[in-house]
């Protein structure tokens, strides 16, 4: 028998958006489990497993100029995650995505997350734009421990 999956269920973009904005909200709740999935899942993103951060303070939005993602964390970092479900990139959105943030946000630091629950054959475009690709093994593999 095979263990329930949170993406048998969430199906659509997004559901799975909203799983992630709620594992990310976490951040907001130093005393609980969550919390350390949280800071996980944004040093994971950061690519701060080394030298993580801890989250002091943490802001979850949906769809912030077409981003599906946007998560700030401790008035410093910027977290911008394009959520594929189903589709790929197009109308160049990724170099899109970049640009206005670094307008909007030129002090912090970004993080581009491409985030897919389905195989692609090629991200080699992706990663050219400077988005680091984040599977849906990536993500099971972090949220084992917990």
């Amino acid at each position: 028998m095979t263990k329930p999956n949170l993406f048998h269920y969430a199906t659509s973009e997004l559901s799975n958006d909203a799983a992630i904005c709620w594992l990310l909200a976490w951040g907001k709740e130093p005393n609980s489990l969550f919390f350390e999935l949280a800071n996980d899942l944004v040093n994971h993103f950061l690519d701060r497993t080394k030298n993580p951060i801890k989250i002091k303070d943490i802001r979850v939005k949906r769809q912030v100029q077409s981003i599906d993602i946007l998560v700030e964390v401790n008035n410093e970092y910027l977290i911008a995650i394009e959520d594929k479900l189903g589709s790929s990139h197009h109308s160049d959105q990724l170099r899109r995505y970049k640009n206005c943030l670094a307008e909007e946000y030129p002090k912090h630091t970004h993080a581009f997350i491409y985030l897919t629950i389905e195989d692609e054959s090629y991200y080699g475009d992706i990663r050219n734009f400077g988005y680091k690709i984040v599977t849906r093994s990536n993500l099971l593999k972090l949220m084992e421990k917990y």
